[in-house]
């Protein structure tokens, strides 16, 4: 369940993560990984925590981070509306409950400018004034600073997607309303959206993404679990 991809640029290496959220007592995720682009894998790989590790759902959302002191990041579901960032400092070999949670399930994460801060985007069962929040944390995963984004809450079946480009700049894409339909009365676009921030996150400029679909169940566009 929650399959996560993830290529270390320094390396090469593919990473391919996943979670299995229904089976008790399991392992909060386990891996594998390619060194020639998927044509074979290494055996299953699972986490060695050196820490009494919180709450948790099981499952990796959709992004890895490396900071540059070398210490990599792993998001994963926590319980209810909280993510956790799991984390190792010697490539795998041992890991550690970073201890803090976000203000939002599914949330997506990217580095920011100063190599060891780290942006949390959204993403459901949690807002600020029907907002999406974002969760800003400055010392590894311990603490959250949490604030209102201009995006819409989201809910089931739905997960915005954050990356940082080679341009520098951060990407993201979700949708424009919860699957509900309540989302903030200035938000009157319809469907799904890309977004571009030149400033870490701070401002965005946004525009319509073409080509998403309706839910399977209800009468809104889009990009579900992306």
């Amino acid at each position: 369940h929650a399959p996560m991809l993830w290529k270390d640029k320094d390396s090469g290496v593919l990473y391919f993560f996943w979670g299995n959220p229904r089976l008790k007592g399991g392992f909060p995720f386990q891996w594998t990984y390619s060194k020639d682009s998927g044509a074979t894998w290494a055996e299953v790989q699972y986490p060695n925590f050196m820490n009494n590790i919180g709450p948790h759902s099981r499952q990796p959302i959709n992004t890895a981070v490396r900071d540059k002191n070398g210490t990599l990041y792993i998001a994963s579901d926590a319980i209810e509306g909280e993510s956790v960032l799991w984390a190792t400092r010697d490539n795998m070999k041992t890991w550690y409950d970073t201890g803090g949670r976000t203000f939002g399930r599914h949330t997506t994460f990217a580095l920011l400018k100063d190599g060891t801060s780290i942006l949390g985007m959204g993403g459901k069962n949690t807002d600020i004034d029907k907002f999406m929040p974002r969760s800003i944390t400055r010392d590894g995963g311990q603490n959250y600073k949490v604030s209102k984004t201009p995006f819409c809450r989201l809910g089931s079946n739905q997960r915005p997607s954050l990356l940082r480009l080679a341009s520098g700049r951060l990407f993201m894409a979700g949708d424009f309303n919860r699957k509900d339909r309540e989302h903030p009365a200035s938000i009157t676009e319809k469907g799904s959206y890309v977004a571009l921030s030149e400033d870490d996150g701070e401002n965005w400029l946004i525009k319509k993404l073409p080509g998403a679909q309706l839910h399977e169940e209800e009468p809104v566009i889009t990009i579900g679990y992306s």
